[in-house]
């Protein structure tokens, strides 16, 4: 079943750190499903689940009390969609919160040669095909994200033995997983401190915690101009057009000679507005990849003129 999520951890919901409850958050209706899905990732969802009826749902942590949780949902998705869904709301106890997830998620093949699978399903492959196993008891990661399987695509045509590839917004690390187990050295950064443990979690779990760093940091243009002086092969960023597109000069100062910046986590529909943005900073695309709403492009350093 397709998922949505907020950042390139394509199931990035954390258990909180204490017993609760869960709003369940169902919606139905004639919207677009990526539109829907973005609206009920801004209510605080880290996820979102199309049903088998074709309905969207949410698993909302109750921060308040639930009559007041509900109405203010109600009162969100009435200001943005009006009238034009259906929306049902419902309570869930903590302890049914991994069990719900669990269900329907399985091993999923990304591509050619990756496939994606929780750490309780039995997933073999075949070489040249790799495996990528991941715990969604530490954080969601099954390739149930369009974005993220753009980004696999793209990332399994480039990543290869001996390259240099730097992964920014590194999540659940399953970006960084395929790249190390393409033979590449990583160097994965993330802003948030629970998916630093989980990646590096994840990172031992496939054995390849030797080929990735992981670095606790939230990436800025500052940051990004004090590592001037280190090149990539290969930049990989999932993450929304509002934090890439500023970024995109900076980041094109990274790359090495004939090396590309994937860039994904992008609507369809913003993909002409970031490829323009791309050009000014030198960047021109080349391949790329489409999946469910979800946009990624493989961009390269454009030659200079004589």
């Amino acid at each position: 079943m397709p998922e949505h999520s907020r950042n390139k951890d394509d199931l990035a919901q954390r258990r909180p750190t204490s017993a609760g409850e869960w709003l369940i958050v169902t919606v139905s209706g004639h919207e677009p499903g990526h539109v829907v899905a973005n609206a009920l990732l801004e209510l605080g969802g880290s996820s979102v689940q199309e049903m088998p009826d074709g309905g969207w749902a949410t698993w909302l942590w109750l921060a308040e009390q639930p009559a007041s949780a509900e109405r203010r949902v109600r009162e969100e998705l009435a200001a943005r969609f009006g009238d034009s869904l259906r929306i049902a709301c419902s309570i869930a106890p903590d302890e049914d919160w991994l069990r719900a997830w669990r269900q329907g998620l399985g091993p999923r093949r990304v591509g050619d040669r990756v496939v994606v699978a929780p750490s309780w399903t039995a997933a073999t492959v075949e070489s040249p095909e790799i495996l990528v196993e991941l715990d969604p008891e530490m954080a969601f990661g099954t390739g149930e994200h369009g974005s993220t399987r753009t980004a696999i695509r793209l990332l399994a045509n480039t990543a290869r033995a001996g390259k240099k590839v730097l992964d920014i917004g590194a999540g659940s690390g399953i970006l960084s997983i395929v790249a190390a187990k393409l033979g590449a050295e990583v160097l994965a950064v993330e802003a948030d401190v629970e998916a630093v443990r989980t990646a590096e979690s994840n990172l031992r779990r496939n054995g390849v915690d030797i080929r990735v760093r992981v670095v606790h940091l939230q990436i800025t243009r500052s940051v990004l101009d004090l590592l001037r002086g280190v090149a990539f092969d290969v930049i990989i960023v999932n993450v929304e057009r509002s934090f890439v597109e500023p970024l995109l000069p900076a980041l094109a100062s990274l790359m090495k000679e004939g090396g590309e910046l994937i860039v994904a986590g992008l609507l369809e529909e913003e993909a002409a507005a970031v490829r323009r943005a791309a050009r000014l900073a030198g960047l021109e695309v080349g391949h790329t990849s489409t999946d469910e709403g979800w946009w990624a492009g493989a961009f390269t350093l454009v030659a200079a003129e004589a």
